[in-house]
């Protein structure tokens, strides 16, 4: 996995995308499992959004990334295939969570309507989130590269960056629900995908069933997020020894984080519902 990060720093920089930048891999300790790279200026688009006087910063941080994951996946795309409705059924019905007979109604409509969309696949960045993404002169650092090969539908990073988007909008409106950084949230989302559906070339899926297909991908993301979280919930319960060291977090973080991503999961299907077509 190491070694594959650090790999990877030289291959992302090859890619030339303008105004991306990677940090230079500097030297890989193998004994240790540690590589060094070089010192990335900047702050995260993470930290822009909590920031009180960046809006402009993170509106700018936002276009780019739209703009260069774009670039990105039109470079590795490798073939333009027929929705994964198999695997995303297969993630839905494994979720630990009660739908009720509408959101089941729901789910089944997207899954028939949405069959016939075509995506991009490839090799995915994966974790393309805010918290990974460096704004420094109006540049964008990538500076935590993918760990292992995945192919996979190339919306997964487009709806990486707008789900953790979306979580920080809501910690905001929780928290502060006046608060006007709440509103540079959301530009910044729009930003961010009239950015990227402006460089992507042909979009994939079409623009008629776009919407509806991220919403899909954000379910499924949800559903394994739910998975993953119940399994620490579960361990921490049984105090198995993974669970000693803190990896997992407390058991009351996780519970909480759970309601979490349930209330995430209503809101889904109400926008889906909004957005089939």
């Amino acid at each position: 996995m190491v070694q594959y990060q650090y790999n990877q720093l030289e291959l992302l920089s090859k890619l030339d995308i303008p105004e991306m930048r990677v940090p230079k891999a500097l030297a890989f300790l193998r004994p240790k499992r540690v590589y060094v790279m070089e010192f990335a200026r900047g702050k995260t688009i993470e930290s822009l959004v909590w920031n009180r006087t960046a809006r402009y910063d993170l509106l700018r941080a936002c276009e780019l990334a739209g703009k260069i994951l774009a670039q990105m996946h039109v470079i590795r795309t490798e073939n333009i295939c027929p929705m994964p409705v198999e695997a995303l059924t297969r993630d839905l019905a494994a979720a630990p969570w009660h739908l009720s007979s509408g959101q089941r109604r729901i789910l089944h409509s997207a899954l028939k309507n949405l069959a016939r969309a075509e995506l991009r696949m490839g090799e995915i960045y994966y974790d393309y989130k805010p918290a990974n993404l460096l704004f420094e002169k109006d540049e964008l650092f990538l500076v935590d590269p993918p760990g292992i090969v995945r192919q996979e539908a190339h919306l997964r990073d487009f709806v990486t960056f707008q789900s953790s988007m979306r979580r920080h909008l809501w910690r905001l409106s929780w928290r502060r629900p006046f608060d006007q950084r709440r509103a540079g949230i959301r530009e910044g989302m729009a930003v961010f995908q009239d950015a990227y559906l402006a460089n992507v070339g042909t979009p994939y899926p079409e623009r008629e069933l776009f919407a509806a297909t991220v919403r899909l991908f954000e379910l499924q993301r949800t559903a394994v997020l739910m998975t993953m979280q119940k399994g620490k919930v579960a361990a921490t319960r049984k105090k198995m020894p993974i669970a000693g060291n803190g990896h997992l977090g407390n058991s009351l973080t996780n519970r909480i984080t759970l309601t979490l991503l349930d209330l995430e999961k209503r809101w889904l299907f109400r926008q889906l519902a909004r957005e089939l077509p």
